[in-house]
């Protein structure tokens, strides 16, 4: 069977700090794929916040965001109390979407890799539309004010 293999990118531009809390921990007694999904989206969503824009606003009068695709390489298990550094990264910005690049550590151990494609899209019309000025403004405000990691 083949499999997606990311890579680690050379560096990143926001990084935010999560704990694995007991309901985070499957049957197997490590961290659910489905929680970690749910990690990667609050990683997102805090990122989003310092851009000053929401998944529901991306600057632009409802214009909010769909997934269009998720890959993600599991390497390490994770345990309930582990501290999880997620770096994010926003790349290959196209006149109609864009990726975010994720990676998840614990301490020096990568434990994930994933990337997310993203669509701007209109939930009223059900149309997926162009990737905002106001978004493209936001992310360009910081990186201006912010080094990568």
């Amino acid at each position: 069977m083949s499999r997606i293999k990311l890579k680690e990118l050379p560096s990143y531009e926001f990084k935010t700090r999560l704990q694995v809390r007991i309901t985070d921990i499957n049957i197997a007694n490590h961290l659910g794929h489905v929680e970690l999904i749910g990690m990667m989206h609050e990683a997102r969503h805090r990122f989003f916040t310092q851009l000053g824009v929401t998944e529901l606003c991306l600057g632009a009068e409802n214009v909010g965001i769909v997934i269009i695709d998720l890959v993600t390489n599991y390497l390490l298990e994770v345990f309930a109390g582990d501290i999880i550094d997620i770096d994010l990264l926003i790349d290959d910005m196209t006149e109609r979407s864009f990726r975010v690049y994720y990676r998840l550590k614990r301490g020096n151990e990568i434990i994930a890799l994933a990337e997310t494609g993203i669509a701007p899209f209109v939930y009223g019309k059900k149309q997926a539309v162009t990737v905002p000025a106001t978004f493209i403004e936001g992310l360009a405000l910081y990186r201006g004010r912010n080094k990568a990691l």
